[in-house]
C-alpha cells in the first residue's frame, strides 16, 4: 500500500506536533504490547526523525513506544494516529528496519493506449454474465485501468459495444450495426471508401435459408485483412503497377464489393460504405448502387483521422474469427500503412483499390 494513503499518519502530524524523547509514557496495565529490541544502531536516526513533525517522525515515534512495550492502543493515544496505523508502522519496522518506514514509490499505474483498449472491446468477455459485450466498468477492471480511460478510447475512436457483437458508430448517419466483412477499401486523393457487409442491431442471421456447408467452407477461405494487407505493400514496394491501372474506376469498385455482398446476403444483408469526403455520396455512381441495391447505405466520418480508426475498428472485427482459430491479427499493420498514405508519408503515383476474394473451396 502506498506511504501517502496511510490512515490517519499525514492528517494528524499537528496532534503529534511536540516530542521530548527524554519523557515517554510507560506501558499501562491491561494495555501493555511486546516489547522489542531497536536494531543496533536505529536510535540516534529515530530519535531524530521523532523530533520533527513530518510523517516520517510520526512513523519513528510510533516504532520508540512500541519498542518500550506500549500496545497499539496507548501508542495511537500518544502519538495522535488509528491503532491500525500504529500497528502496520511497528510491523513495518520489524520486517524492514528503518527502511520500512520510508516514502514507497507508488506502483506505476498500467499504461495501456486507446488502440489497445478498443482492440479489447472488440474481443467477447468470456463471462456469460457480460452478455456478450463489455460494459465501461468491465473493461476497466479488466485492464486495469480507469473507467474514464476507456471511455477516453471509445469516444477517440467512435465506437461503443450495444449489444452482443453489435457496435455504435459515431458517423454521419450514426450507425449501429454488426460487421461481417471488410469486402474492399479505396485511397485515392480525393476518396477515401470503406466497403462492409453488415447486419443491423437487433437481428440475426436468416435461418429459413441456412447457408450450406458449400457456402461455410467459402466463407471459410476467405482472405480478407491478411490479404489486404499483402496487396497495400505490394503496391508500396512496386509503385508503378499502379500507374498501370490508371485512374479510379468507382463504379467498377463498387460493382464489386456489391457482388462480394451478395455472398454474405444471408448472414450481412447490409453494404455499408464508410468515407471521409461528405461528396461521394453525391457521386453518380454512388447514386446509383444506392438506387439498385435497396440494403446499401452510406455513412460519413468527421475526418480521415476517425475515418482510420473506423476502418481499424472494422478490420479488428473483421479478423476476430482468425484470431480465434490462432491465427495472428494484421489490423494495427495495415492501418499504420493505410495511415501514411492517407497522410502523405507514403506517397502512390495512382489510387490505391482493394477488394476481396474468395476462393473455391477444394475437395
Amino acid at each position: 500500500m502506498p506511504v501517502a494513503q496511510d490512515r490517519g499518519v499525514d492528517d494528524d502530524r499537528a496532534a503529534a506536533g511536540r516530542w521530548d524523547g527524554d519523557v515517554l509514557p510507560a506501558p499501562e496495565r491491561g494495555r501493555a504490547g511486546t516489547r522489542f529490541d531497536l536494531r543496533p544502531g536505529d536510535v540516534p536516526q529515530l530519535s531524530a526523525w521523532a523530533a520533527t513533525s513530518s510523517a516520517l517522525g510520526i512513523r519513528s515515534r510510533v516504532v520508540l513506544l512500541s519498542a518500550r512495550g506500549l500496545g497499539p492502543t496507548q501508542v495511537a493515544g500518544a502519538v495522535g494516529v488509528s491503532r491500525q496505523t500504529a500497528h502496520q508502522w511497528r510491523t513495518r519496522y520489524l520486517d524492514e528496519g528503518l527502511d520500512g518506514l520510508l516514502e514507497r514509490a507508488l506502483s506505476p499505474r498500467r499504461e495501456v493506449d486507446d488502440a489497445s483498449i478498443v482492440a479489447a472491446t472488440l474481443r467477447s468477455p468470456a463471462s456469460s454474465r457480460a452478455g456478450g459485450r463489455w460494459s465501461c466498468r468491465m473493461l476497466a477492471e479488466h485492464l486495469g485501468v480507469g473507467r474514464s480511460t476507456v471511455s477516453r478510447a471509445w469516444r477517440r475512436y467512435g465506437v461503443h459495444p450495444h449489444g452482443a457483437g453489435t457496435y455504435r458508430f459515431a458517423t454521419r448517419p450514426g450507425l449501429t450495426l454488426q460487421v461481417g466483412a471488410v469486402l474492399g477499401v479505396v485511397v485515392a486523393r480525393d476518396v477515401r471508401l470503406l466497403a462492409i457487409s453488415s447486419r443491423p442491431a437487433g437481428t440475426t442471421p436468416a435461418t429459413r435459408h441456412a447457408p450450406s456447408q458449400a457456402d461455410g467452407a467459402a466463407m471459410a477461405v476467405r482472405l480478407g485483412p491478411i490479404q489486404l494487407l499483402a496487396a497495400l505493400r505490394a503496391a508500396l514496394a512496386e509503385p508503378a503497377q499502379l500507374t498501370r491501372r490508371g485512374a479510379l474506376d468507382l463504379e467498377r469498385f463498387l460493382r464489386l464489393v456489391a457482388r462480394l455482398q451478395s455472398t454474405h446476403a444471408r448472414a450481412c444483408p447490409d453494404l455499408t460504405l464508410v468515407t471521409d469526403s461528405p461528396g461521394v455520396a453525391g457521386h453518380p455512381e454512388v447514386r446509383a448502387l444506392l438506387a439498385r441495391h435497396g440494403r446499401a447505405q452510406v455513412a460519413i466520418t468527421d475526418d480521415s483521422e476517425h475515418w482510420l480508426r473506423l476502418v481499424q475498428v472494422c478490420l479488428g472485427l473483421a479478423e476476430q474469427p482468425a484470431l480465434a482459430r490462432g491465427a495472428s491479427g494484421c489490423a494495427d499493420d495495415l492501418t499504420g500503412l493505410m495511415r501514411d498514405l492517407v497522410t502523405g508519408t507514403h506517397v502512390l503515383p495512382g489510387p490505391f483499390v482493394w477488394t476481396d476474394r474468395v476462393r473455391r473451396p477444394t475437395g
